[in-house]
């Protein structure tokens, strides 16, 4: 948009310019018949016609300048107004970009984070799993010591009543 606002405003300028030389033309023009009046000469009415006709296309001229004069400051200030808003927006962008950065580093920094997590718990996991298992084979271990112990405890039992009826057949 403002390669398009900077190209009317040349083509405005060109036309100024070309506009301005016609109007020197044309005054050069008046001021020769005006001359040509002054110095004694009588001018034709035909002159006077061409010196009138070139006065008021001066005239128009001189408004179309004044028109394009206006609208090429109107564009410059579009062209102004469209640096200032690409100006906010290219700010904008750099922010967001930063902005992006940042929310990227956060991330990973969050990423890395959960990995150890998930590393350490892992190797809880496992941990806990051996110490499940040693407790089992614990358990188990114990079981069979008390299963040892209640057939040593019947066994005691057996022997004491045996050793009471030997004692009462002897006696």
């Amino acid at each position: 948009q403002n390669e398009i606002l900077e190209r009317k405003i040349k083509v405005l300028e060109k036309e100024n310019g070309e506009m301005n030389q016609r109007i020197q033309d044309f005054l050069l023009t008046i001021h020769e018949l005006q001359s040509v009046k002054n110095d004694g000469g009588a001018a034709s009415g035909y002159n006077e016609d061409l010196l009138q006709q070139q006065k008021e296309e001066v005239d128009v001229l001189r408004r179309v300048i004044s028109e394009s004069q206006a609208d090429i400051r109107s564009l410059e200030q579009e062209l102004k107004r469209s640096n200032e808003v690409v100006f906010d927006l290219k700010r904008k962008l750099k922010l967001s970009e930063d902005e992006k950065t940042s929310f990227e580093k956060e991330l990973q920094d969050w990423r890395d984070k959960y990995k150890s997590q998930a590393r350490e718990l892992k190797d809880a996991v496992n941990k806990q799993k051996i110490v499940m298992d040693q407790c089992t084979d614990l358990s188990d271990q114990l079981m069979k010591q008390q299963t040892k112990v209640k057939e040593l405890t019947r066994e005691v039992r057996n022997k004491e009543e045996e050793i009471v009826d030997q004692q009462r057949a002897v006696d």
